[in-house]
Parts: C-alpha cells; structure tokens; sequence
C-alpha cells in the first residue's frame, strides 16, 4: 500500500466516524423527545400521521391540509411506524431518524459519479457543519429541523432531488448501469408524488432541471454547430411530465385545503416586486445568520460560505472551459443547486406566494456541492484541509453535544413544568388539551400521546380561542367534551386569555399552576365554539359590507 493510499484510508476513517458522530447526534436528539424541543408545527405533523394511519389514507377526510399535502414525506413515514409504535410522538422521532440517514445516503449516490468517497463525505460534513454552527440542532427552525430533527420538514424534497439529479448525472457522464433503472423508476414515482404534494419540488427540483437542461443544450449546440438533444433532455422532459401530471392530479383529489403563505399569482406591481426583492434578499441573509454568537463571527462564517459558494461556482466554471465544455457534469450539479436557489427567489419576487428564510434551503446542498468540487479540484490542498476541518467538526459537535445533553436532562425532568401539566391532566382524566398555537406542544409531548391537543388562535392571524382552522382535524374544537378539556396558558397569556374568555361570557377557574408561570384551566363551557361563533359573525359583517 502507498503512503498516498494510506492517507486517504485515514482520512476515510476519520470522516465516516465523523459522520457516525453526527447521526449519534441526530438519534440522540430525535430519541429523547424533549418537550420544549417542538413546535406547533411539529404537532400538527405528529396528528397528521396518526390520523393518516387510522384512515389509512394519505389524504383522510376530516384532515385539513395547509399549503402541502403528504405523499413522500416525514409525516407519511411516521404514520407508518405509527402503525406499530402506537405512538405518535415516537413515531416521528424515529422516522426522522431514518430520513436523516436517506439525506446522506440519497446525496452520496447522486455524486458518486462524479466525487471520490472523501470529496462526497467531505462536501457533505461541511453542509452539516453550516447548519449546527448557525442555530440549535433541534429548536430552531431554521437548523437541523430542516433535514435531520424533529419533524425534518424539508428532507422528502431533498432526497428526491438528490435522486433524480442523480440520475441526470449518470445520463450526461454516460455512465448509465441497469441498476440505475430501479432509480429511474423511483425519480419519476417521486416527482409525481411530490407534484401531488407541493408546488414546492417544481420549484427547488424540476423547473432548475429544465432550465439547466436547455443551458446545456445551447452549450452543446454551440459547440457542435448543430441541435443538440441527448438522453438527458428524454429524462428531463419524462421528470416534467411527471411532475405536472402530480399538479394536475391533485386537482381531482377530494381534500379540505387551505393555503397559509399566499398564492401563486403573478405580481403585476413595480412597488410590490421591488419590496419582494428586498424581502428576499433579507431572507436569504438571515438564512445565512449565525445566532448566539458575536456578531463579527457570524459575519466571518456568512463570508466564508459565500466564499466557498463562488469558488465552487468558478471551479465549476473552470472545469467546463479546461474540457472546452466536453464534461459539463460537474458544472451542472453546481448549477441545479444554483438555480434550485434562483427558482424561490424568482417565485417570491414576482408571484404573491410569501416567501419565507427556510423556503431556500437549498443553499445547503449547493454548500456541499460546492466543497465537493473545491476539494476534487484541490487535492493537495485538500489533505490539510480534512485535517483543520476534522478539529473544527469535533469541536463544534463536542459543544452542540454538551448543550444538548443538559438540555435533554433538564428538559425530562418529571419535575419538569410540562410533565407536571401533563400528569395532572392524566391522572384527574382529563382527554384533550386546547392551547393557542405556539403554546402547549409541551404538554402534548410530555403526555407520550395520552393526550389530544386542539390548538386556537394567538392574536397574530386569529383572535384568541377562534379555532385553528388548518393542519388540523376538522372542527376538532367541537369533538371533545368540554367537562374532559383542560385550557393551557403560559404566563404571559394569562391575563389575556382570560380577559379574552370573560368577554365571551365564559367563566375561567384555574386548577393548576407550574413553576414556569404556565397554568391548566377549566371553562365553563367551550369558549372556542363561542370565539368561532363570534369570528363568523364578524367576517360575514364585512364581506356583506
């Protein structure tokens, strides 16, 4: 065996146990189920997937859906380990455990014609530096909840389009294998599927295909002085076409839906297109914020991923000029991710669709991408690299690893205020939890899925106790007996909520109070039936007005 060899069997070693640091990490995280770790987007992720199971239903009928259904998602996993769990909460940690594992697995494959075992490794423990260093590994929605914890929003998107780009790889380096049929088959099941489910994967997936494809083909058209339509332009238009057919099937879906963030309008409004364009630009820098550090480090590390972004972009570049643009793979990968970027922006400029940070999650891939090539294009330079970063990945899991242990111990503490709430609500046959959204998840948790939770307004889009009216069971508020019903208020929302209920001439008596300020409370009858009454009354007012 050759020194050089040698090196990079260390080097090997030393990223994989990396990585198995990392999905440690993940599964420890997922596993411990902290209360205070969720959201309430969280829970009506973990409802879905009980309800979708009892149903057996992706779609069940009294589910109303917000801006996505699910078809190739961590809630469709979690309702089937649901099925033998018979716990929900568990059933989404441990499902999105395994689509952690499918975000790396699905990435390696689709550079593996491309990068050696180490580049692919090596572009993707960078990514997952980025995103532990910026935010929480698990209450932050804009860190690892993105593809690894918690309810892992993002990851069914990611791995199909690491599938498929996969795929398109393979076809434009022609290196094509009769195995590669079987991924064939599943990129056009997934477009399709998640055609049902969002007009998110034409956005991040397919139009940047379609759009690097005819870059592509104007390329080689210029070179070759003629028309130019390979392989890869069959399976672009067999993705497309897949695609939309999902569009166009969920049209005769039988669904209750309703749309949160906007529609897909185009927008008409010089004023209106230029606010978007600053908004988007905000959205991207904040995704680019590190938080809980000085603000000059965050600085550093924006610019420094940045940095890593162009350079990646300009080997890319380089590379297709050395191969007089002959080999435009690796360059195509660069830019698929690049123009999965460029599609949100474009969509949250010039259509109404409200746009958000986590909408561009994108970037993160193109992070990895990008570190993969600068490290095949670099070599030399590469095997110092491994060394520094390696000290830097230890050094920052060791930190996420410390913090979250202290939190995992505090946080499941059964003295802790939301098992105390929880118990409470349990041990004095209690049924079903209302809280206003953003507040109770907590309860829900702790009560391992003994409880039901029903969540209402928080002043922000609803008043307070005006039902929630999507990602919910339908009139959900109305199915649970309100002598079994417990309402959740935090300190802070005490005083308003029961202002809120007197109002509505409820009477509020509070039978349990916690150590956080948080307290149980019992109504008189169902102030939320009486707040929808009241909220119906009041939009019919204006739309006769």
């Amino acid at each position: 065996m050759t020194k050089e060899n040698k090196n990079r069997k260390i080097i090997s070693a030393v990223l994989t146990l990396l990585l198995f640091v990392f999905f440690g990490l993940i599964f420890y995280t997922n596993l411990s189920c902290v209360p205070e770790y969720y959201n309430s987007d969280m829970l009506c992720d973990i409802n879905y997937a009980r309800e979708a199971w009892r149903a057996k239903s992706l779609f069940p009928d009294n589910w109303i859906f917000g801006n996505q259904l699910y078809v190739f998602a961590t809630p469709v996993l979690a309702a089937l380990i649901y099925g033998i769990t018979s716990n929900a909460v568990i059933a989404m940690a441990i499902a999105s455990c395994i689509m952690t594992v499918a975000v790396y697995l699905s990435f390696d494959w689709m550079l593996k014609p491309l990068c050696s075992y180490n580049e692919r490794l090596g572009g993707f423990l960078v990514m997952i530096w980025f995103i532990l260093v910026r935010r929480h590994i698990a209450a932050d929605t804009l860190g690892a909840q993105i593809f690894f914890t918690m309810a892992s929003f993002y990851a069914g998107y990611i791995i199909a389009a690491f599938i498929v780009f996969g795929c398109y790889i393979r076809i434009r380096k022609n290196v094509w294998k009769k195995t590669d049929y079987i991924f064939l088959a599943v990129s056009l099941i997934l477009s399709f599927a998640l055609g049902i489910q969002s007009l998110r994967q034409t956005a991040i997936m397919t139009l940047p295909l379609v759009a690097c494809e005819i870059i592509l083909i104007i390329i080689d058209s210029v070179r070759r002085k003629k028309l130019s339509l390979t392989k890869s332009t069959a399976f672009t238009a067999g993705i497309f076409a897949s695609n939309i057919a999902g569009l166009i099937a969920v049209k005769f879906l039988k669904i209750n839906q309703k749309s949160i963030y906007g529609e897909t309008k185009i927008e008409f409004s010089v004023h209106r297109i230029i606010g978007n364009i600053v908004d988007n630009i905000i959205n991207i820098c904040k995704l680019f914020k590190s938080v809980n550090m000085p603000k000059f480090v965050s600085v550093i590390i924006a610019a420094a991923v940045v940095g890593l972004i162009v350079f990646g972009v300009v080997a890319g570049i380089v590379n297709l000029a050395k191969t007089k643009c002959e080999d435009t793979t690796d360059f195509s990968v660069i830019l698929l991710f690049l123009l999965g970027c460029a599609s949100v922006f474009f969509i949250g400029v010039f259509t109404q669709v409200e746009t958000r940070e986590i909408y561009y999650f994108m970037v993160f891939p193109l992070v990895a991408v990008c570190s993969a090539f600068l490290l095949k294009s670099y070599p030399i330079k590469a095997k110092y690299f491994y060394i520094v970063f390696a000290v830097m990945f230890v050094g920052l899991t060791g930190l996420r690893a410390v913090t979250v242990c202290k939190e995992i111990k505090t946080g499941t503490d059964s003295e802790n205020s939301s098992y105390k709430a929880a118990q409470y609500a349990i041990d004095n046959g209690y049924e079903c939890i209302f809280a206003s959204f953003e507040s109770g998840e907590n309860v829900f948790v702790a009560a391992d899925d003994k409880l039901s939770i029903v969540f209402y307004g928080n002043e922000v889009d609803k008043d307070y106790f005006v039902p929630i009216d999507y990602l919910c069971i339908k009139d959900s508020y109305l199915k649970y007996d309100n002598e079994k019903t417990l309402y959740y208020m935090k300190e802070r929302q005490i005083k308003s909520e029961t202002e809120a209920a007197e109002r509505l001439g409820v009477k509020v008596e509070k039978v349990a109070e916690f150590k956080d300020g948080s307290c149980l409370c019992r109504m008189s009858e169902n102030v939320c039936a009486l707040a929808q009454k009241q909220w119906d009354e009041k939009n019919s007012a204006v739309n006769a007005g």
